[in-house]
């Protein structure tokens, strides 16, 4: 007998079928919900795997089958408390963020309104320096319009004693 004939008359040995379906299958699905996204093993993968493996049919009864469940109840644990974690590490992360974002904007602001507060001194300082040398330019600008003046009405007066002699 090939290993597919013997599970076959095993599994109709072990297993009533009753309105077509597993009645045995039905009752493990009640108690052992499918777990999400493909977490876990499926006992029909498990016995397929031994019987490839190892030339060994393995029934829905058999004890070794119970490593089975304690896995997936485990892998389902271990997703119920990732995902916890994560949760909490998300919130936490996000609780950083936040505080860490609102001591940037703080100090960018104070260093903002220094660097605002030191650019209008500054310029303040200049347009101040280049008023001060505006004036002194402007007060040099009338000292040589009123020598040139001086010193053309000094040459006219030379000219004309000159021309009078």
């Amino acid at each position: 007998m090939t290993p597919d004939e013997e599970y076959a008359a095993e599994e109709a040995e072990h297993y009533a079928k009753g309105n077509g379906k597993d009645i045995a299958l039905a009752r493990e699905n009640e108690i052992m919900p499918l777990l999400p996204e493909g977490i876990g093993l499926d006992y029909e993968t498990v016995r397929a795997m031994l019987a490839a493996k190892h030339d060994t049919i393995v029934g829905k009864d058999e004890p070794i089958m119970m490593m089975v469940t304690l896995a997936n109840v485990h892998l389902s644990e271990l997703e119920k408390i990732n995902k916890r974690h994560n949760e909490a590490l998300t919130k936490i992360m996000a609780e950083q963020s936040g505080k860490y974002l609102d001591g940037i904007k703080s100090t960018t602001d104070e260093l903002g309104k220094v660097l605002a507060d030191n650019s209008v001194e500054a310029i303040r300082k200049i347009f101040q320096s280049h008023g001060r040398a505006l004036t002194i330019n402007t007060n040099n600008a009338k000292w040589c319009a009123g020598i040139m003046a001086v010193s053309a009405l000094v040459q006219v007066a030379m000219m004309a004693v000159k021309m009078w002699r």
